[in-house]
């Protein structure tokens, strides 16, 4: 049979029955390269034609890897690679003419893998139980480090169920086998398991090696565990595994995650004294380390001391260095250190170029910062998003709205897509010019694109309105803000108004108020209310209505009725909402009719009528000949509508 993999969660279903094939085939079925065998590969799939110059060439390749005739079975995976990716050939054509042995199969099998075709792999893997091969350590190391890493992605129990059936129907295991599982592990953030597998490895009789500790050092110092990283490490050494370069890096980059520079640069010493030559990456993980720090002379110092080996500064390293000497404002150095790269040969990435296109547009040198961004085009290194951002922001800065809105445009024409940071910042631009129009177009632009504003956005066309005194327009564009819950950002409005001159007033901080409660930020709304007098503001009656109202919908009754007891101190006069609100509360939360009917009872004395809502809960919860049946008649008769 022909196993295809089309699903993910089928995958542990299909290696046991792999596994239940090969158990009945094992013994029945004579290994064979002959044209036969590949007849009952081939069985009940379509077959093609082998008279094409590629297909006799594959044919050359492959005989000879199966007659041992010195041809180099690399030579034969490249050629499967590279017909796999030319075409979406199936397993049939990619084995057309091929003299099948173990060889020529776990090539198959490791090409299929490598270009992400993981379910041919497996194919591959039934192909051979069914012709009577035995399936080697390279078989399932292939297929294990397949499924570790699909770009797809995988999870662990793949990984495992095809372990599992290894160990139970007891195909050879090796210490490749091990490392595979172990690095899956590692990779899934469970170096726990990775660690326990390696201690159960270590007693079979396969001796652990610096690569497994390697991995498993590296995995715990990325689950954050430093000592049981320090510990391991410690235990690698009293069994006599040399730790190596790659050792030292996981090592190395761990304590600086954490900021232990000087046991980083103590085991980098350490590391030197035992003549292990430090790598390049080695060096960007300190360099990258000390920039970060403002330690710059030492980053340096590294730098120098890589002069000294045959190890030489990458491309990572410089733009390190670069991104340090920016930070610390030595602009000139930078852009020296950068022609220096340039010079010795070492194309600048995206990223270098972004980090110096940012400073330049933030330091207003927009010529400079113009020349890298045509140099990047013309060596081929595309600009991202992030690019045109800074570019975009730097013309912005200067007030040269028209270089701005060019540099926007070319995004879309390049084939990229403007992110919400694109548009604040052309929106600012133009806010900062006065032009409104032209903010408020970018505004619904950026809605018409399907992208949703943030607090930032409306922040910026808020206090844009409110500088040229469109106040009107600025409390639309809040009311708007509400209504789509930004409300937690929204107590930022005070700022907003108040670097525009215009302190925000009761109305508006009503509007704020009644937005934090309609999402049930109590806690927030009541913090907002504690502090409107240290404002210099003066609750009103609306204030309190709506603190009320939201106490009486979460159940906390006495808090509602301290408030309202609150407003007569205040002397503030509560309206006919405030006693239906109440009245309502009593009700429905707290089931209280006699509280209730205290509160209709004073609305009316105070000449307010219970609303519509108020009297169908009365009706809905009133007992008839109960203690307020003669109040509830004159209600209704007082109340026709109801």
């Amino acid at each position: 049979m022909v196993v295809m993999l089309r699903r993910r969660r089928m995958t542990s279903i299909i290696i046991g029955d792999l596994f239940v094939t090969a158990v009945k085939v094992r013994k029945n079925v004579i290994q064979s390269s002959t044209s036969s065998s590949f007849s009952l590969l081939l069985a009940n799939t379509k077959t093609t034609s082998t008279t094409t110059t590629q297909e006799q060439q594959h044919l050359t390749i492959s005989s000879s890897i199966a007659n041992n005739n010195n041809m180099n079975p690399i030579c034969f995976e490249s050629f499967v690679r590279n017909r796999c990716k030319s075409r979406d050939l199936g397993l049939d054509e990619a084995l057309a003419g091929i003299q099948l042995n173990i060889v020529t199969l776990n090539t198959l099998i490791n090409s299929y893998c490598c270009i992400g075709k993981l379910d041919l792999g497996f194919a591959v893997l039934g192909n051979i139980f069914k012709l009577g091969f035995q399936p080697d350590s390279v078989t399932f190391n292939t297929l294990l480090k397949g499924i570790s890493n699909s770009k797809k992605g995988y999870d662990i129990k793949q990984v495992m169920d095809l372990f599992n059936k290894m160990l139970e129907y007891g195909y050879p295991f090796d210490v490749v086998t091990y490392g595979v599982v172990i690095d899956a592990f590692c990779k899934s953030e469970n170096s726990s398991a990775a660690l326990r597998l390696m201690r159960k490895m270590e007693t079979s009789n396969i001796r652990s090696n610096v690569n497994l500790y390697s991995m498993i050092i590296d995995g715990l110092f990325k689950e954050n565990q430093v000592n049981e990283a320090f510990h391991l490490f410690r235990d690698m050494v009293t069994k006599s595994i040399e730790p190596n370069v790659v050792t030292y890096n996981s090592l190395i980059h761990g304590l600086c995650r954490f900021g232990r520079h000087k046991e980083a640069m103590s085991l980098f010493e350490k590391m030197l004294s035992q003549n292990i030559e430090p790598s390049v990456t080695t060096c960007s993980i300190l360099v990258d380390f000390l920039t970060k720090q403002g330690r710059i002379k030492e980053a340096f110092q590294i730098v120098e001391m890589m002069s000294q080996t045959s190890v030489k500064p990458d491309v990572v390293i410089y733009t390190s260095l670069i991104h340090g000497l920016c930070v610390l404002g030595q602009w000139n150095e930078a852009t020296k250190l950068f022609g220096e790269m340039v010079s010795h040969g070492i194309s600048p990435n995206v990223q270098t170029c972004n980090i110096l296109i940012d400073y330049k547009c933030k330091e207003g040198k927009m010529d400079e910062a113009l020349q890298i961004f045509k140099m990047m085009t013309e060596k081929g290194e595309e600009p991202n998003i992030i690019t045109y951002n800074s570019m975009m922001d730097g013309y912005c800065l200067q007030g040269q709205m028209k270089e701005a809105k060019r540099i926007f445009d070319s995004i879309i024409a390049t084939g990229h897509e403007p992110n919400t940071y694109s548009y604040n910042i052309l929106i600012n631009g133009y806010c900062k010019a006065r032009r409104m129009n032209d903010a408020v177009h970018i505004f619904n632009d950026m809605r018409c694109k399907g992208l949703t504003p943030d607090t930032i956005t409306y922040n910026t066309l808020i206090g844009g309105f409110c500088k040229v005194r469109k106040v009107s327009e600025a409390k639309d564009l809040f009311n708007e803000m509400l209504a789509r819950r930004e409300i937690p950002k929204a107590l930022e409005l005070y700022n907003v108004l108040k670097k525009s001159g215009l302190m925000p007033n009761i109305i508006v901080y009503n509007i704020i108020l009644d937005g934090i409660c309609k999402t049930g930020q109590l806690y927030e709304a009541k913090e907002l209310f504690d502090n409107l007098s240290a404002k210099e503001l003066h609750p009103d009656t609306r204030t309190y209505n709506i603190m009320i109202r939201a106490y009486c919908k979460e159940g906390l009754l006495d808090e509602a009725q301290e408030l309202f007891h609150g407003m007569e101190e205040k002397s503030l006069v509560p309206d006919d909402f405030t006693f239906n609100i109440l009245a309502q509360g009593f009700l429905v939360q707290g089931n209280d009719n006699d509280k209730a009917m205290q509160f209709v009872n004073t609305m009316i004395e105070k000449g307010f009528s219970p609303s519509a809502e108020t009297m169908s809960k009365l009706l809905n919860l009133h007992v008839p000949g109960g203690p307020n049946q003669e109040r509830i008649n004159m209600l209704l008769n007082f109340s026709p509508e109801c």
